[in-house]
């Protein structure tokens, strides 16, 4: 999934944040029923990283929407670099930087090298706060891939 936003509405407030704590926190509290219905929870992370994009409506009979830029593969990166350090949000610098107001639960995970950018990207980890489950490590486990560009 890919979650486009307005920088400034995204930041304001760390909305972005906000939004991740919501999706985070829906599926802890629909946990019970998720089980009874499915027999599994789902898992996922997130990485999110923010700027311009490149947005193209495509196809005449079956319609899609393409979102296309670097900002794009580094929220990608970011959402890797998740399931390698085994935390539920990566978050880059200049996100990092642009939230950094704070927010205490943004804990620096170092300078890494990302597939397609030449230059190293400072990584955050974004503590989630997922409601009740808070006392529970923002760990995943292998989920689907979820991205959220700002």
């Amino acid at each position: 999934m890919i979650a486009l936003w307005n920088w400034d509405e995204a930041i304001r407030g760390s909305r972005i944040l906000r939004a991740i704590d919501a999706v985070f926190a829906a599926v802890s509290r629909e946990e019970a029923a998720y089980l009874r219905e499915f027999g599994v929870v789902p898992r996922f992370r997130v990485g999110v990283h923010g700027g311009e994009v490149v947005v193209s409506e495509q196809g005449d009979t079956k319609r899609a929407i393409g979102v296309y830029g670097s900002t794009i593969n580094i929220a990608a990166r970011m959402e890797e670099a998740a399931k390698g350090h085994n935390i539920a949000c990566a978050i880059s610098g200049d996100v990092a930087k642009a939230l950094s107001d704070g927010e205490r639960r943004l804990l620096p995970l170092g300078d890494e090298q990302v597939k397609g950018i030449s230059a190293e990207i400072p990584i955050f980890e974004y503590r989630v706060d997922d409601g009740p489950a808070l006392g529970r490590p923002a760990r995943a486990e292998s989920p689907p891939r979820v991205e959220i560009p700002v």
